[in-house]
This record gives structure tokens, sequence and C-alpha cells, in this order.
């Protein structure tokens, strides 16, 4: 996983700005739509999720962080009828940094600015992916397909580590668990895929003929 910073790059952020870092138990509400801009939080333990509630308190799942990965408050989505807000799935670790420090850093250290736009691009492109792309499948299987497919070109490996709950892919992916898991089951009938617990192992010849998704 290339694009997320590593433990020394995270150590050495913090150490270098003196950042301000703050634990969270789960389940911690960490940022709501009024945060302060500025910040850049960097997730150097544990999993975030990017959620919305609507006026009945119905709960979605926009979007996941994990530890090496960023989020703000551009991030959330402000709307009349939910409220946005970013939340510490498991105890977590966030630490703070002023974006123009950071920008200002980046401009008189190359690496680091090549290293910075490594993990904007591609940040940038999986959240447009999930909020996006997979949402407008319009079957399970696709949907489950574009997933995995993302988090394959993630992890680099076939061998994909389900970085958050089923139960919560599925509220991710806007449909019901249990026809989710229907579906991961006749996905390994057809011999796509295997699924041992979390891990979900891909048969590269199968799976590269399933029917790519949907645009």
């Amino acid at each position: 996983m290339g694009s997320l910073l590593n433990e020394q790059e995270l150590k050495y952020l913090k150490n270098r700005f003196n950042a301000r870092a703050v634990s969270y138990a789960k389940n911690e509400t960490i940022m709501h739509m009024d945060f302060d801009t500025e910040q850049l939080c960097f997730l150097s333990k544990g999993t975030v999720y990017l959620c919305a509630e609507n006026e009945q308190c119905e709960r979605s799942i926009l979007n996941f962080f994990r530890c090496g990965e960023y989020f703000t408050s551009a991030m959330l989505i402000p709307s009349e009828y939910a409220v946005s807000y970013a939340y510490a799935k498991y105890p977590c670790e966030v630490f703070f940094l002023n974006r123009t420090e950071i920008f200002r850093f980046c401009a008189a250290n190359p690496d680091w600015l090549a290293r910075f736009m490594s993990l904007m691009t591609e940040q940038g492109h999986r959240n447009a992916y999930v909020n996006s792309f997979i949402l407008h499948q319009r079957t399970i299987r696709e949907k489950l397909t574009a997933f995995i497919r993302q988090e394959q070109k993630y992890q680099q490996s076939d061998v994909i580590r389900l970085p958050i709950p089923y139960t919560d892919l599925a509220e991710l992916l806007a449909c019901d668990r249990s026809a989710m898991m229907k579906e991961l089951s006749r996905m390994k009938k057809d011999g796509i895929i295997t699924v041992d617990n979390k891990n979900i192992t891909l048969n590269p010849d199968q799976f590269s003929q399933t029917a790519k998704p949907r645009i």
C-alpha cells in the first residue's frame, strides 16, 4: 500500500510540526461540519468512518479512512437534510496539522511534495470511486466487484484483507447485508473468489473475466 503514509513518515510529521495528537475511543465523534478547515487530520492508529444522518437519525456510511490516510472537514457533506461527521470505528489516534504549514513545507521539500501529491491523488480517486462509481452499479455483484477491484489496487495484492466489517461494507455499498453475503457465496461457488473470514482471495483468471462494473 505505497500510497499510504508509513509509520516512519507519520512519526516524522508529528515531530517536525510538534503536532497535537488526540486519542479517541470507539464510536467517539472526531469532527463535525464546523471543524477548523485549515487542519489536515492524519490517522496514525485505527479506523475512521465518514457518516451522515438524516432527519430520522438514520445513518449512512459514506467512506472510511485507515492508518496512513488523512481527512478534513472539506470531505464532509453540507446538507439541510443530513448531519455529516467523522467518528472512530475503533479506538484511534489522530494528529492535526495546519494545511498552510504543510503546503509551505512541501514547497521547500520536493520529495515530500511528490509524496503528498501521490497520497492526495490516490485518496481523491478512491473517495470519488466509493462515493460515485460503486454506488451507481446496478447489481450487488457489480458493486462488490468494483469495491474488490479498488482494494486489489490499493492493497497491491490478490489476497484482500477486508478493511471494514461485512455489516459496514453492506451499508457503504447501500445494499442488504444478507443479500450481499449470498452474492459473495455465489461468487465463491462460481470460482471467482474464496472467502476466509475477512480475507478475500481472488482467482485472477476468473476475476479478470468478470464483467466490469457499469459506468
